[in-house]
Formats: structure tokens, C-alpha cells, sequence
């Protein structure tokens, strides 16, 4: 070989590392600019209950999650979060944004390497730019944000989506190890990777078809013969997962909904039938489906109608518009699909459209959900939809070249990379915007769903927090008069009335909600809570009762029970409700422990006073009462070292802080060091008018120091 041919062969190896390089790069940073303004955004809908509110993230270790049902991974990540910053939301939306670069780099190289050995050399060829296009569409396409940035969506579906990358990428290099000890490590690996997958959500039970669709395509490349080689592993493969998801699924249900004898209820809230109280079977929401398909497809192509949350109804009559229609279509889709590979038994597109239906398949057919249509239910298939919009983008970048008769040039293909970044991304940031607030994320909503009554109740809900009573009432009116069996914005509505001052009317408003839904246990604490305005403490203690017996760690029904006895006069019994309400339950916000600690100092109970502030401090650091308060427990509990650290810590940061050089005084004559007692007498003088006795201490503490001297 002549030292050209050597230069030559350098380059290229060169350039197939060096590109890829580029390529990741590239994605990685796209991606964190145009998510990144979305770290600080609120939690959002159902984030609010799964993670919020869910109360064993407080009392439960990540070990007591481990391996305990089809979602336990997500329940464990969630309890590592609130672990290191509670409930702030920029840690859970960092982990998901994370997440999805992860997933869509694992998309870019199982693409590459899938393409890359193709027999087809002119589409090997185009392996770097489909990966790339690939990736790109599957990072940066809007309809992402809904599982992306709906926190317990990307923790589930966005974990599925990521187990099921690494499984392919590591089945990959399985396939192509010459060497026995990595293939039995690469073996290892894929059952780990396949028993923690099925934490993730249902969805990744379909990743053993998943690698044998990828293998005909990519590895056996349409030889019979090839991948019979490997159908042991994959009779393998399949036990395993069928048999941990065996462990944890409700098998009754799901076979129920095979047979398509499956059932559900509608959501309060969120009606799918005509009637709230009509069942959803099998059939029904399998008919529905076709349109929401339909849908589905056309997101990617057209994504600037999508919503958190649509007012579809069920589709009660197959041969109707809106379910024959769909189902021509997508028969036409399939009859496609299956011309495709009758003309070529390895097509790319057929294997794009299958990954996309067969993805969808399990939540699109017989098994029945509350749950109509929900675009984060994509994300498992997005990837079969982004290679097929990087194949039309490949395919037709070239279709242009050759009919305008230009050459492809380099410096195309970074303009065309370049725009669809700036497009996708906008896109991407702009619909992300939506996620921001409550008030923008349900309003999006009612633009979207106009006969969506839980929008208009939790719209209502997220400008009442404002403190706009007036103006939320009417959005609550509205999702009565869409839904009256609807029981939350009668209640929300009351809460709005009582805010207003009309509590005979919110009471009135809010036992409608309780003769609607008797187990819901905010109704009997809200009512307690006006029964409190109206000094009826008999009432509100029962109330609370009925409602910690639905809710054993309701929270504000203890702090209720603990302020009526409180008003009843007894003070060690509301003390033990108030401070159970905090620690013990779900009520762990700044006025409940404001109250308990100052409770406990009325009560002479230092100890939970020193819990009570020193708590607030930590949840707020600019509280500094809080510290104060903090210094003053310590100092009851004679612990006069730490007192005296947090009083100079005060005064230092504020020489004005006339009190804490009060306290400091008292706690250097408590340590007999009466010079320093002295200084800081001296440094409290302008409190004299509230503290008469400052002038007399200081003289006494100068005469203590003038008798040490002459002694």
C-alpha cells in the first residue's frame, strides 16, 4: 500500500468517527437550547398527582419502590428527586430532558448502524444523514412536548421509548460479536435491560417483536434463514418479559379485553359517552380508535393543532362519517404498507409504518381507556414516524437535485439541516410555552376542547389561585352546565364563594358536590373549613374525622381538627392534630408549621418549636423570623451555643436587628460573659420603648463587671 493509499484510508476512518461526533453534538446542544427554558415551568395536570401529591414520596425510601409493579421505576426516580430538592420542579424536567437526548442519541447510532449494513450499498451510503434526520425529528418535533414536558408521561412513556433504544442498540452489537465471552455479557445485559424495562410502563412489552421486526430489516435483511438463527434468543427474550409483566399486570383485565369482553367507566370530568354513566367496552373504543390513528399520523406531519386534552367522543356505530371514513384510510395506509413489501420485502418505509402502527397497537385496538386520545402516546412509535419523515426528506432532497439538474453540494445539506433545526426548534419552544403556567396550559385547552368541562373547571382553578374569585366563577358554571355530574367545580366554586365572603352560598354549592361523589375527601375538609368560619366546631371535627377516614393522611383535615379544638380551648389536643398534620401527613406547607411552632411556644414545647422554625427556615431561607425564632427555641432548650451562633449570624447580616442583640445580650449573661453582654445591651438601646427594662440590665451588668474588677 503506497503512502496515498494509507493517507486515503486514514481520512476515511477518520471521517466515520468524526461525523458522527459532529452529529451528536449537534442534536445534544439543539436539544438543551430549545428545552431549556422549560426547566422552571410548573407541574402540570397529572404531575400535580402522581408526584405532588403523592404522598409515599415524603415517608418512603427508593428501596421501598424497587420492583413493585409495571412502574415502579418512575415511582423511584421520583422518590430520588424529592430526596434532593422536594417538589421543585426543575429537577423532575431536567431528568426528563435528559432522558429524551439520551433516547434520541440512541436513535441516531441504532439508525446508523441499522442503515450501515444494509446490502444496499447507494442506502449504507446514506446512513450518516438518515441517522441524523432521524434523530433530529424525534428530538425537536413539537408533538415531543407532550410526553417531554408532561413530567410523569416522560417518565413513563419516555422511559419505555429509552429502554427500548438501548435494548435494540445493545441486540445490535449481540448480533455482530465475533467473540463468545461479549456475546454472553451483551446476553446478560439485554435481560437486565429487559427485566428493568418492564418498570417502565406496559408499553415496552412489545419489545421483543420490536427487535425482530428491527433484525428482518436491518440484520436478517428479509432472509428466513438468517434470523431463524436467532429464534431461540428470541423465544427467550419473549418469556422473559411476558413473564415479569405476568407478575405484575391485571391478568383478569387483560384478558378480558383480548376476548373483547373488556370494560371501563368514564372519568368525572372527562365524559368519552353521550351518557357520564355509559360504559366504554372493548369494541366501542376499538372503533373510536381508527380516527385517532388518523390523528396520530397526521401530527407529525401538521402539528399545530395538538392539545394536552381533547373533547373527542366515543364512536358508537361503525359504519358512521367518522369511523368509516378513518378506517378506509388507514386500510389504504396498511394495503400500502403491504404493496411496499410485497415489492420489496426489506423497505424501508413499510418498516417505518409498521414500527409506527404496531407501537400504537396496544393502546389503539381492544384494551379500553378513559383515555380516547393522548398524544404522548406516540412517543413509542415516534421513532418509525421520524425515520419516515427523514426517508421523505432523503428521498426527496434528491428527487429536487435531479430535477433541476444541480449537483448535491455539501453546503446544501447543512442549509437544509440548519432550517429544519431553526423550524422544528421553534416549533418545539413555542408549543412548550403552553406548559409555562396553569392558567396558559388549561386555557390552551379550552381553545382547543371547547366542550371539555374538567378545562374549564381546572382553568377556573388556576386563576382562583390568583386570588380572582370573580373571575373564576363563571369558567365553573361552565363545566357544571357541560357536565352537571361533573362534582369538582361545584366544589371549586364554593371555594370561590366562600373567598368572596358568601359562605352560606359555598356551602350550599359544596354539599351539591358531596351528594354527587360522597368519597371525595376534599369536599368534607372544605366544608369543615367553612364550618370553621362559622364556629361551628362540633361540625368541623366531624367533618375532618369523616374525611382523614377516606384520606388517612389528609393534612389540612388535621389542621382543621387541631384549629377547631384549638378554638374549643383545647390547646394539647390541637397541638397533637396540628403537629401531626405536618410531620405525619401531607400538609408540610409554611402555615402549618408557622402555626405548630408558634403553638408550641405557647405551650412551652421547645422541642417542636426548634422543629416548627428551624423547618420554615429551610423551606423559605429568607425567613428571617424563622431563624430568629430558631435562635430563641435553642436558647429555651439551653443549648446556648447555637443560639449564640444564629443571634451573631443575624446581627451580622443586619446591625439593625436590635432584637437579636437583645437575645444575644441575654444569652452572653447566661455563659457569665458579662463584658460581651454589655456591647450588645448597648447595641439594643433603640428598643428601650418597647423594652423598658434594657437600661436597668445594662447598668446591672456593668455593676456585675465593676465588682469583678475591684474582687
Amino acid at each position: 500500500m503506497n503512502p496515498n493509499q494509507i493517507l486515503e484510508k486514514n481520512k476515511k476512518q477518520i471521517s466515520a468517527w468524526i461525523w458522527p461526533l459532529i452529529a451528536t453534538v449537534v442534536l445534544v446542544l439543539a436539544t438543551i437550547i430549545v428545552y431549556y427554558p422549560s426547566l422552571n415551568y410548573e407541574f402540570q395536570f397529572d404531575d400535580i398527582y402522581n408526584i405532588r401529591k403523592f404522598f409515599d414520596l415524603r415517608h418512603k425510601t427508593v428501596k421501598d419502590f424497587l420492583f413493585t409493579g409495571t412502574r415502579w421505576i418512575s415511582y423511584t426516580l421520583n422518590s430520588y428527586h424529592y430526596k434532593i430538592a422536594e417538589y421543585q420542579p426543575y429537577i423532575y424536567r431536567q431528568s426528563n430532558i435528559l432522558f429524551h437526548i439520551v433516547t434520541g442519541i440512541l436513535v441516531f447510532f441504532v439508525t446508523l448502524l441499522g442503515v450501515s449494513n444494509l446490502k444496499n450499498r447507494l442506502l449504507a451510503q446514506k446512513a450518516l444523514p438518515l441517522a441524523f434526520f432521524t434523530s433530529l425529528i424525534f428530538l425537536l418535533h413539537p408533538v415531543q412536548t407532550q410526553t417531554v414536558s408532561y413530567i410523569i408521561q416522560g417518565q413513563l412513556e419516555g422511559l419505555a421509548q429509552l429502554f427500548m433504544m438501548m435494548i435494540l442498540l445493545t441486540y445490535i452489537f449481540y448480533v455482530h460479536a465475533q467473540s463468545v465471552i461479549t456475546k454472553i455479557v451483551l446476553l446478560a445485559l439485554l435481560t437486565v435491560l429487559g427485566i428493568l424495562s418492564c418498570g417502565t410502563k406496559e408499553i415496552a412489552v412489545l419489545s421483543p417483536l420490536m427487535l425482530a421486526l428491527f433484525d428482518w430489516f436491518f440484520i436478517s435483511q428479509g432472509s428466513f434463514t438468517e434470523i431463524k438463527k436467532r429464534m431461540l434468543f428470541f423465544i427467550g427474550y419473549t418469556f422473559l418479559i411476558v413473564y415479569n409483566y405476568a407478575t405484575y399486570l391485571n391478568v383478569p383485565f387483560i384478558k378480558d379485553s383480548l376476548l373483547g369482553k373488556g370494560t371501563v367507566g368514564n372519568n368525572i370530568g372527562n365524559i368519552l359517552t353521550e351518557k357520564s354513566t355509559d360504559i366504554i367496552s372493548s369494541y366501542t373504543y376499538c372503533i373510536s380508535q381508527f380516527k385517532v390513528i388518523l390523528h396520530y399520523i397526521g401530527i407529525f406531519f401538521w402539528p399545530f393543532n395538538i392539545s394536552v386534552d381533547y373533547d373527542w367522543k366515543i364512536t358508537p356505530d361503525l359504519f358512521s362519517f367518522e369511523c368509516l371514513v378513518p378506517l378506509i384510510i388507514l386500510l389504504s395506509i396498511l394495503a400500502g404498507t403491504g404493496y411496499l413489501l410485497y415489492k420489496n420485502k426489506i423497505s424501508l418505509f413499510a418498516f417505518s409504518l409498521l414500527w409506527f402502527f404496531i407501537g400504537l397497537a396496544p393502546r389503539t385496538t381492544i384494551i379500553p381507556s378513559t383515555e380516547l386520545v393522548a398524544d404522548y402516546k406516540t412517543y413509542f412509535s415516534s421513532f418509525g414516524m421520524a425515520f419516515l419523515l427523514a426517508l421523505v426528506l432523503i428521498y426527496g432532497y434528491q428527487w429536487i437535485i435531479k430535477k433541476i439538474h444541480l449537483k448535491e453540494k455539501t453546503f446544501t445539506s447543512y442549509f437544509a439541516s440548519i432550517f429544519l433545526i431553526g423550524i422544528l426548534g421553534y416549533g418545539t419552544y413555542d408549543r412548550n410555552k403552553v406548559w409555562k403556567s396553569s392558567e396558559a396550559f388549561w386555557m390552551n385547552i379550552i381553545q382547543n376542547s371547547p366542550q371539555k368541562a374538567r378545562a374549564y373547571n381546572n382553568y377556573g382553578v388556576a386563576i382562583a389561585e390568583q386570588k380572582r374569585h370573580e373571575e373564576a366563577i363563571p369558567f365553573f358554571r361552565k363545566a357544571v352546565k357541560l357536565d352537571p355530574q361533573y362534582p369538582d367545580p361545584w366544589s371549586n366554586g364554593s371555594v370561590c364563594y366562600s373567598c368572596l365572603g358568601k359562605t352560606d352560598l359555598a356551602i350550599n354549592l359544596l354539599e351539591q358536590a358531596i351528594r354527587i361523589n360522597p368519597s371525595y375527601p376534599e369536599f368534607y375538609n372544605n366544608l369543615a373549613s367553612y364550618q370553621l368560619q362559622k364556629k361551628n366546631y362540633a361540625e368541623v371535627k366531624k367533618l375532618a374525622e369523616h374525611a382523614i377516614k377516606l384520606r388517612p393522611h389528609y393534612g389540612k383535615a388535621y389542621f382543621n381538627w387541631g384549629q377547631a379544638l384549638y378554638q374549643e380551648g383545647d390547646k394539647e389536643k390541637a397541638h397533637e392534630k396540628i403537629k401531626y398534620s405536618c410531620l405525619n401527613a401531607d400538609y408540610d406547607v409554611p402555615e402549618t408549621f408557622k402555626t405548630y411552632a408558634e403553638l408550641s411556644v405557647e405551650l412551652k414545647k421547645y422541642e417542636d418549636a426548634l422543629i416548627g422554625f428551624s423547618t420554615l427556615y429551610k423551606i423559605n431561607p429568607q425567613d428571617k423570623d424563622a431563624l430568629f425564632n430558631t435562635a430563641n427555641a435553642y436558647f429555651f432548650l439551653n443549648d446556648h451555643e447555637k443560639a449564640q451562633q444564629i443571634y451573631t449570624q443575624l446581627v451580622a447580616e443586619n446591625p439593625t436587628e436590635y432584637r437579636s442583640w437583645l437575645n444575644l445580650a441575654e444569652t452572653y449573661i447566661k455563659k457569665n460573659e458579662l463584658k460581651k453582654a454589655a456591647e450588645c445591651y448597648e447595641k439594643a438601646q433603640p428598643l428601650t420603648p418597647q423594652f423598658p427594662d434594657i437600661p436597668r440590665r445594662l447598668a446591672n451588668c456593668n455593676r456585675l463587671l465593676a465588682e469583678s474588677v475591684r474582687g
